[in-house]
């Protein structure tokens, strides 16, 4: 049912370009936005994803098992800066170094775990009711990941004859080599028991982060690292 989500998205963007003589240009690209509802509707992995908040009514309540606030893809503020200079610029040459500089608002993540709700429900005639559903511990979208900042730099080499241009272009990403965790562990341990239809869980009682939680679990769970790359090509 339609009716059970809402997502709403509210966004300023803003950008502009100049160019200064022949040889430079400056510009940048602003968001401001708001992404809030009670269903994210996507992955990275998958894309589109259904809800599932009027499957097995009897079992959850939205509430807690589909509460409104800030999505997953929810960023308050993305920001990119660049600058490039044309150092040549000839029938069949070209030479151009660029800068961009990065800034993002960190991602949320949220504090959840399938608890029992089969113990608290009368089956009104399912052959398999489900016997944990989704609970959230705290508002959605509540906690965020770091900030993320970066610089970029590119240096590019053009030749083009006939109309074919033959390039090589050396990148330099995140070259101050900054460290921002955008990911990580969000493992809730479960404790003593709770109805969640009548009763509210405590933290330290009923439920408590994991060991880990907030943590980064591998590599991936931060921002690239200071990363070298080069690559030629032809473009026609």
């Amino acid at each position: 049912d339609g009716n059970l989500y809402k997502r709403t998205y509210q966004g300023i963007h803003a950008n502009a370009q100049y160019r200064i003589g022949d040889s430079w240009e400056i510009g940048a690209t602003y968001t401001y936005s708001k992404n809030k509802g009670n269903l994210d509707g996507e992955t990275s992995g998958s894309g589109p994803t259904a809800g599932s908040l009027a499957e097995y009514p009897e079992y959850k309540e939205a509430e807690w098992n589909a509460p409104e606030g800030y999505l997953l893809t929810d960023q308050r503020n993305r920001f990119r800066g660049w600058v490039v200079w044309d150092a040549i610029s000839t029938k069949h040459n070209s030479l151009s170094a660029s800068a961009l500089f990065n800034y993002e608002t960190g991602l949320n993540y949220n504090a959840t775990a399938d608890v029992d709700v089969e113990s608290y429900v009368t089956n009104p005639g399912y052959l398999n009711p489900p016997d944990e559903v989704t609970y959230w511990f705290l508002p959605r979208g509540s906690q965020n990941w770091d900030n993320l900042w970066s610089v970029d730099l590119a240096l590019n080499y053009g030749f083009t004859i006939s109309g074919v241009q033959l390039f090589a272009q050396f990148d330099l990403l995140n070259a101050t080599n900054e460290s921002g965790q955008d990911g990580g562990n969000t493992s809730i341990n479960l404790d003593e028991p709770f109805n969640p239809f009548t009763e509210t869980p405590v933290q330290g009682v009923n439920w408590d982060f994991g060991s880990s939680y907030g943590e980064p679990t591998s590599e991936t769970s931060f921002q690239i690292p200071r990363t070298f790359r080069f690559s030629v090509g032809v473009r026609f």
